[in-house]
């Protein structure tokens, strides 16, 4: 299993970008909970992240689109609100063991 990185490194609530196994991952995290989406805006398939503002996470449970402002829900990666409504961010499996974040195996 690839380690992504120490919880302690995610913001609570917050959330940072990580490079792994050639892809940009967001981690959102929510407590003890973490979410991991590929760093793919399903509106035109570019970045969340936007220079020199990287994306939002407001209060754990949501992300925001630094392109175009979409929200989409931490706990499924569902647009709820801008140009892709309805659409998700494609996730991906982590797990957490004492404070090591690593990518789990697809399900």
């Amino acid at each position: 299993m690839t380690v992504l990185c120490a919880l302690s490194d995610i913001p609570d609530p917050g959330g940072i970008a990580v490079t792994a196994a050639g892809a940009r991952l967001l981690l959102i995290r929510h407590g003890a909970r973490v979410f991991a989406y590929q760093d793919r805006c399903p509106h035109m398939g570019i970045s969340l992240l936007w220079p020199p503002r990287p994306f939002a996470v407001e209060g754990g449970r949501f992300l925001v689109c630094a392109n175009h402002n979409a929200v989409f829900r931490a706990e499924d990666g569902v647009c709820v609100h801008g140009p892709c409504e309805g659409e998700r961010l494609l996730p991906r499996p982590v797990e957490i063991a004492g404070d090591c974040v690593r990518l789990a195996a697809d399900p």
